[in-house]
């Protein structure tokens, strides 16, 4: 009879145990849909030497809880009547302050996952539109050239 009362009692714990981690693997869940990610994607037709231009799209998910870093995946679309190309890249990014022009200047930094000394730098103009520039965080000098992406 004390085995039969000892099975017993191993079969609560067993299934008070099970029970507990479906609990808590429910709960996890929970906590993880309600993370919400921002997304913010941004548009543009770059200027090309050799091309008619070049059809930028950049879309940003930040991290959750985050507003300053996350993955991007970026899409460059050569505009050529002859050879169009199409180039996919993806990473991580993160926003950063401070560059030659102001000390309170935002801007992204989105590092290829794939070649992480392939970088690409943007310069946040606001709300709606970043800038491309180089890597010391200039923009172009050429006179009617528009470098924006904007917000869709």
């Amino acid at each position: 009879m004390k085995k039969l009362y000892f099975l017993y009692a191993a079969g609560l714990v067993a299934l008070a145990s099970c029970s507990s981690n479906t609990q808590k693997s429910a709960e996890a869940t929970d906590a993880t849909a309600t993370e919400e990610t921002t997304e913010a994607v941004y548009k543009g037709v770059l200027p090309a030497a050799d091309c008619e231009g070049i059809e930028y799209t950049v879309n940003l998910v930040y991290a959750p809880e985050s507003t300053t870093d996350g993955t991007f995946d970026m899409t460059q679309v050569y505009m050529s009547d002859t050879d169009p190309a199409t180039f996919n890249t993806k990473g991580n990014f993160t926003v950063k302050t401070g560059t030659p022009q102001s000390a309170d200047q935002k801007y992204l930094v989105l590092a290829s996952e794939s070649a992480p000394s392939d970088t690409t730098y943007f310069v946040v103009k606001n709300d709606s539109t970043i800038t491309f520039v180089t890597y010391e965080l200039t923009p172009s000098t050429v006179v009617g050239l528009n470098y924006d992406l904007t917000k869709k």
